[in-house]
């Protein structure tokens, strides 16, 4: 701010009052932007959490199903199996075999649903990031206003 010293104490005043009615409104403006940008974080970090969500459903349904048709198998085909090579050898040889072959199909059923679970976040890190950027530009909005 410049004082012109030849110009009148009253014009001075006005300029002065003028000045600070300006920079008022900027911060106002500065302040509707943030609350802005705060409602807008608000509604991304919503819609990651609900995709977070979402990879732990897949992951609870993937896992659940696994372990279900593992139980399932393993009664039905592990009994047929079993009975199966038992007319080729004795039955715990053929248990064993058949108790092999299902621990197999249970691990790899574990392992897609492992794969799932480790997608699953329920730090909404994009909304952090974005809220940090948002933090950087306000700063530096607020810089610029009181230059």
């Amino acid at each position: 701010m410049t004082i012109n010293t030849r110009a009148p104490l009253s014009d001075q005043l006005r300029e002065g009052r003028e000045e600070v009615s300006e920079i008022r409104r900027e911060i106002a403006s500065i302040a509707d932007d943030v609350l802005m940008l705060a409602r807008k974080e608000a509604e991304l970090a919503g819609a990651e959490v609900a995709e977070q969500l979402a990879h732990s459903r897949q992951a609870a349904t993937y896992g659940g199903a696994g372990a279900v048709l593992a139980l399932l198998t393993a009664v039905f085909a592990g009994l047929t199996l079993m009975f199966g090579l038992d007319a080729w050898m004795p039955l715990w040889a053929a248990a064993l075999i058949t108790f092999g072959a299902f621990a197999g199909v249970t691990a790899i059923c574990f392992v897609a649903a492992r794969r799932h679970a480790r997608a699953i976040s329920l730090v909404p890190r994009r909304t952090l990031a974005s809220v940090n950027e948002d933090v950087r530009w306000a700063r530096r909005q607020l810089t610029l206003s009181e230059r």
